[in-house]
């Protein structure tokens, strides 16, 4: 499961970040996002992961989009 605080320190997981950027640009990221990085590839991997295990979602819940992702599923800020 993506944990909200590592055990060591309670500063954020790297997947939280992750995810507040899919939420800023409503479930969107690519190379256009200032938060866009070639260190997401592994961290969008775990997520996804974590994800269909904790929610039991077979198949992809980020999926490939011209040159960036897609979250398969709503995510959004609130104001």
């Amino acid at each position: 499961m993506v944990r909200p605080a590592s055990n060591r320190n309670a500063k954020p997981t790297v997947q939280w970040p992750l995810l507040e950027a899919f939420a800023e640009d409503h479930g969107l990221m690519d190379w256009r996002t200032s938060k866009a990085s070639r260190k997401n590839q592994k961290r969008k991997d775990n997520f996804a992961a974590n994800l269909e295990r904790f929610f039991r979602i077979e198949g992809e819940q980020i999926a490939l989009e011209d040159d960036g992702w897609r979250a398969r599923f709503a995510i959004g800020l609130r104001d």
